[in-house]
């Protein structure tokens, strides 16, 4: 399945669609679970502005309601590109991997 290097790199003969799978649920569960990527983004993109009243402690109803709005906004649009994000990064993997491999 892998081929060791002189440096002890385990490499993949072949860069699979698995491999591009994993990729991006990691990608996405990352970003998710960091929150600073997708806010930022979200927030940059500027199609719900963020409720500025603040309570002592917590989320207002408003804020509740941004955050649920940007969850299933950000769930939506990582579902429409997963594909897209899993073949771009095997074709970036294999042909890195295959211009390096007799270096590696």
């Amino acid at each position: 399945m892998t081929d060791a290097s002189p440096a002890e790199l385990k490499i993949a003969r072949c860069v699979t669609r698995r491999h591009g799978a994993r990729f991006a649920k990691a990608w996405f569960d990352v970003s998710m679970e960091t929150e600073f990527l997708c806010d930022e983004a979200f927030a940059e993109a500027g199609v719900v502005d963020w409720p500025d009243r603040y309570l002592d402690h917590g989320y207002t109803p408003e804020q509740k309601r941004y955050h649920d709005l940007e969850k299933e906004i950000l769930r939506r649009t990582f579902a429409a590109v997963r594909p897209d994000i899993a073949a771009a990064f095997i074709k970036a993997a294999a042909d890195v991997l295959r211009d390096r491999r007799s270096s590696l």
